[in-house]
């Protein structure tokens, strides 16, 4: 009984946000305002927030997946400052299986060609951190488009050159005309 109040619930409520249209607009100004919650740079701690995110995704679901660890070997592993970072709180047993697979790939790579391809792509932390900042400012960028974000906006404890006039004219039209 209990099980198909839940079921229909459940279904009601997926067909309930189904007829909402989602605005990608009101997306982008839920996200900026609870980017503005936060004190200082509104970017800089969403990407602390996407970081602290990915280590937990990483070690507790992922690192085992073949498309994940593909990727890690691939990179060489983190950089310098992610690799301080995973030492320091990371699980000892899941970074020594990662950097077991890396040099067992390295090793395998170097007897099959008799050298190293040199072809790496970046630390997949340094790529989290980058696309979470894209995301950031593109949801500030669109989010700033309403006036209630344009208001926290200017509410918000920025540095002075992110809030000045000349930084509003360097942006695209619609957002100069704040």
């Amino acid at each position: 009984m209990l099980m198909r109040k839940a079921w229909t619930w459940i279904k009601q409520h997926i067909r309930i946000r189904r007829r909402l249209p989602v605005d990608p607009l009101e997306w982008h100004k839920r996200e900026a305002l609870r980017m503005l919650r936060s004190p200082g740079c509104p970017v800089c701690a969403k990407v602390r927030e996407d970081e602290q995110r990915a280590w937990s995704w990483f070690f507790l679901d992922t690192y085992q997946s073949p498309a994940i660890l593909d990727a890690f070997i691939r990179s060489g592993g983190f950089c310098p400052r992610h690799a301080r970072h995973a030492v320091e709180k990371g699980p000892r047993y899941i970074l020594s299986f990662l950097y077991r697979m890396l040099v067992e790939s390295t090793l395998s790579e170097l007897s099959q060609q008799g050298r190293l391809s040199g072809v790496h792509r970046s630390c997949p932390l340094c790529e989290i951190e980058r696309e979470s900042e894209r995301i950031a400012i593109q949801h500030l960028a669109l989010g700033v488009l309403t006036p209630e974000v344009a208001e926290a906006y200017r509410a918000h404890d920025l540095p002075a050159f992110l809030t000045s006039e000349g930084s509003f004219r360097s942006l695209p039209r619609p957002l100069s005309k704040l």
